[in-house]
């Protein structure tokens, strides 16, 4: 009886250190750490806008980083976001689903600059996408919902005045539009203003077209 009792608890012991070995591998979102905003801008020729980068940190039950795992940012509830098909030397585009993906690093670490602009669905003026249109999702698991702003609003030649008008329209309708909410504040004003400046003064003069890339999106 002694001995069935010992094959039992082994037994079950060997089912426990199973068990711990697959969740090593899942994604946790408790875990896990997500940027709260993120923004997409233009490109210099050879990579995106660095003032936009952001981390994604994919670990595992036991807060240990998950390598190799396939980080994706998905924009599909986003209805005036566009992206390049071409993301340079950062990440994968792929238009049919609105995503953007790459692999983590070793420790679990994804670093992303998204190259986009906006789109006006029905013209300068233009309320906007809806509220938290980006999900990001690691290994398919789902780690958060975020906003997501763009530099280049008009999606061409990069970061210019063209944006700034735009930009200028969507500071007058006022409230919460996140194309133009930088700082993730969930309103439009000066801290935005701000952060455009800044990126209009760094490395975003080139937009999708300069590319000979399509955009994804509406």
């Amino acid at each position: 009886m002694t001995g069935l009792v010992r094959k039992a608890t082994l037994l079950s012991v060997c089912g426990l250190l199973a068990a711990s070995v697959a969740l090593a591998a899942v994604p946790d979102p408790t875990q896990s750490t997500c940027p709260a905003h993120i923004n997409s801008a233009g490109h210099d020729g050879t990579d995106g806008e660095p003032l936009v980068e952001f981390n994604v940190q994919v670990n595992d039950i036991s807060g240990i980083g998950v390598g190799g795992s396939v980080v994706v940012i998905d924009m599909s509830g986003c209805t005036d976001q566009v992206f390049c098909t071409d993301q340079l030397l950062n990440s994968t585009a792929d238009c049919p689903t609105m995503t953007v993906r790459k692999n983590a690093d070793p420790s679990g670490l994804a670093t992303f600059r998204i190259i986009g602009g906006a789109s006006y669905p029905t013209g300068v003026g233009d309320p906007g996408g809806p509220d938290k249109c980006v999900t990001i999702y690691a290994d398919g698991v789902l780690l958060c919902t975020i906003d997501i702003g763009s530099f280049d609003l008009d999606n061409v030649t990069g970061v210019g005045g063209g944006d700034l008008s735009l930009w200028l329209d969507d500071f007058g309708v006022g409230g919460d539009i996140g194309r133009s909410d930088y700082d993730g504040d969930d309103n439009v004003g000066g801290g935005d203003l701000s952060l455009w400046l800044d990126v209009f003064g760094s490395a975003s003069g080139q937009s999708c077209g300069d590319l000979a890339a399509a955009s994804c999106g509406p």
